[in-house]
C-alpha cells in the first residue's frame, strides 16, 4: 500500500499499475483552466509523503501543459523522499519550453518517460524509452522484461530520430489541424481548450 499522488482525469492506464501493485492513490484535481494543478500536487506530495508522484506534461488526456520551468519548480518542491515521473509522451508535440532539460538529479528523484508512439508515429512497435540517474536505471533493470523490444522497433525508433526533418513536418500538421479543430469549435459554439 505505499501511497502514489497523481491528477484526478490524468492518464488512466497509470492509475490501473498503482491500483494493481496495491498502492494507495492520491487524486488532485485540476485547476478551473483545466491544467494540472502542481501546488495541489504538491500539498499532497508532503501530506501523504509518496514513494511517487506522477505528472503527465502535456497532459494526457486535456492536452494542456506546463513550461519546464515550473515542472522544475514544482520538483523541487516535492519531498525529497518522493521521485517524480514525469510522462513526456505528447512532449515534441508541445510548445518550445516545455521539455525538461537533459540533465538529471544524480539523486533518481527524478524519472521522465518518452514514447515513439505520438510524434514519431510508430504506436504499432510499442517502443519508448526512460530517462533517469543511472542507479535508478540499474534497479529497473532487475525488473524489466528481457524481450519488452525487437530490433525492428529499436531500428524504426532509431531512424525516426535521425529524420528530423520528418518529426518537423509532423509537429507542424498537427499544429495546423489543432487549429482547424479551434475554428471549427468556435463556429459550432464548442470552444476548445488550447493544447
Amino acid at each position: 500500500g505505499d501511497a502514489v499522488v497523481t491528477s484526478r482525469g490524468a492518464y488512466p492506464t497509470f492509475n490501473y499499475h498503482v491500483a494493481a501493485c496495491g498502492g494507495e492513490l492520491t487524486a488532485v484535481p485540476f485547476r478551473a483552466d483545466h491544467h494540472e494543478d502542481l501546488e495541489g500536487l504538491a500539498e499532497a506530495a508532503w501530506a501523504e509523503r509518496p514513494k511517487l508522484v506522477y505528472l503527465s506534461n502535456p497532459d494526457n488526456p486535456m492536452g494542456t501543459w506546463h513550461p519546464a520551468s515550473a515542472v522544475a519548480a514544482f520538483h523541487a518542491s516535492l519531498p525529497p523522499d518522493a521521485t517524480l515521473l514525469v510522462d513526456e509522451a505528447y512532449v515534441e508535440l508541445a510548445p518550445p519550453g516545455t521539455a525538461l532539460p537533459p540533465e538529471l538529479p544524480a539523486d533518481g528523484s527524478l524519472v521522465r518517460l518518452r514514447t515513439f508512439s505520438k510524434a514519431h508515429g510508430l504506436a504499432g512497435l510499442r517502443i519508448g524509452y526512460l530517462v533517469a540517474a543511472g542507479g535508478t536505471i540499474q534497479s529497473l533493470d532487475k525488473i524489466r522484461q528481457h524481450f519488452g523490444v525487437n530490433s525492428v522497433a529499436q531500428a524504426g525508433a532509431l531512424a525516426s530520430l535521425r529524420d528530423e526533418e520528418h518529426l518537423r513536418r509532423v509537429v507542424a500538421e498537427v499544429q495546423r489541424g489543432r487549429e482547424e479543430y479551434y475554428r471549427l469549435g468556435e463556429e459550432v459554439g464548442a470552444p476548445a481548450v488550447r493544447s
